[in-house]
């Protein structure tokens, strides 16, 4: 057990693959996105979680392309997520800036989706 510690350690720093990137975004995003919403503030309206879900996806598949994808970076956007409040969009904005760059790629600087308007 003790040999097995370090090698798991060692896989959970490596990142997350950009398929898993944008299931479990979508997941976290819609459930902040829908607990805020409830004060109508954010310029996002839906009826379900999955609706949500399925929006959020959607745009992240179609604007990245021509984006190189920074596994690490995007760890950080979703751990960023994790400790995100209604009032902390800013910070999961910066943390997630650095997930999808490059010349030709329409989600870089950041823009993966969710603005609290605040």
């Amino acid at each position: 057990m003790k040999r097995l510690v370090p090698v798991l350690l060692l896989l959970g720093a490596c990142g997350v693959s950009e398929e898993k990137f944008y299931e479990q975004y979508a997941e976290k995003a819609c459930t902040l996105t829908m607990e805020c919403s409830a004060d109508e503030s954010t310029g996002f309206f839906f009826d379900s979680q999955e609706e949500c879900e399925s929006f959020f996806a959607l745009a992240l598949s179609l604007g990245t392309g021509g984006c190189d994808y920074d596994k690490k970076a995007a760890k950080d956007c979703l751990n960023a997520l994790d400790d995100a409040t209604c009032d902390s969009s800013g910070d999961v904005d910066s943390a997630c800036a650095e997930v999808y760059t490059g010349d030709e790629c329409g989600m870089s600087g950041g823009d993966t989706g969710w603005d609290s308007g605040r």
